[in-house]
């Protein structure tokens, strides 16, 4: 569902992919392992948030890129 590429999942190291759901009535994407289930939280899509001052729309495709950043990022070892 995403050109960018997924990170394996920290817990067991299985695939990651990126699913579209609901929340109510809101269209969702969410990241999440297909062997152990493991997630983000889901990020809606055509939501307003606020960020760095700004109100900004997230689009289906920035949503997507929000779920995936979200999963890939990862304390330093």
């Amino acid at each position: 569902m995403t050109d960018k590429e997924l990170k394996p999942c920290p817990f067991c190291g299985g695939e990651a992919e990126i699913k579209r759901g609901q929340i109510y009535y809101t269209a969702c994407v969410q990241a999440h392992c297909t062997k152990c289930g493991a997630s983000m939280p889901k990020v809606p899509i055509n939501h307003q948030m606020y960020i760095c001052g700004k109100t900004v729309t997230l689009s289906e495709e920035k949503a997507i890129q929000k779920a995936a950043n979200d999963w890939n990022r990862r304390a330093d070892k």
